[in-house]
């Protein structure tokens, strides 16, 4: 054997697979129960919007946040005739924030009902443009969206609410 193919003692030592550590047997693991069970489980956070008052605000579900983004990224893709970049709406953006994490109080907690309905919203959004934006942004946070998916992703870009209104 020629000294290019003698192992090291280094090399000897170290085996060609290491083996994994064990999975701590302290460590749970949520099963599908698990998940079932959180079905309607939203945080919730009572707050104060300057003008209004206090308002219950409630992290929107898995499904209407799905369909928000998938909306607002359809509507940003570019017109297959004209090519024109599409763009947000950001007041329909707010619309269906506010409409899904607005909540009443004085439904139960675990099934809140929306605080306003699809006709509400027009009205909703003739108020000062200071309260609206707070309210949406208590939604956002709640629901790891806007500026507060960009921190929890570790993106660099501004999704919706940072964007210009249209609409």
């Amino acid at each position: 054997m020629s000294p290019v193919d003698t192992p090291t003692p280094q090399e000897e030592m170290i085996p060609a697979n290491p083996p994994k550590p064990p999975v701590a047997a302290s460590k749970a693991f949520a099963d599908k129960g698990a998940w079932l069970a959180a079905a309607g489980r939203f945080k919730e956070e009572e707050h104060e919007v300057e003008g209004i008052g206090v308002v219950l605000f409630s992290e929107i579900s898995a499904a209407a946040r799905a369909e928000i983004l998938g909306q607002m990224a359809s509507a940003m893709q570019p017109d297959p005739e004209t090519k024109e970049k599409g763009k947000l709406d950001t007041v329909a953006y707010q619309k269906a924030l506010l409409l899904a994490g607005v909540v009443d109080p004085n439904s139960p907690a675990g099934s809140r009902n929306p605080l306003f309905k699809a006709g509400d919203m027009d009205a909703v959004m003739r108020i000062g443009g200071a309260a609206v934006t707070e309210a949406v942004a208590v939604v956002e946070r709640l629901s790891k969206m806007g500026r507060w998916q960009v921190e929890a992703e570790g993106n660099s870009e501004p999704t919706p609410s940072g964007a210009s209104t249209s609409g």
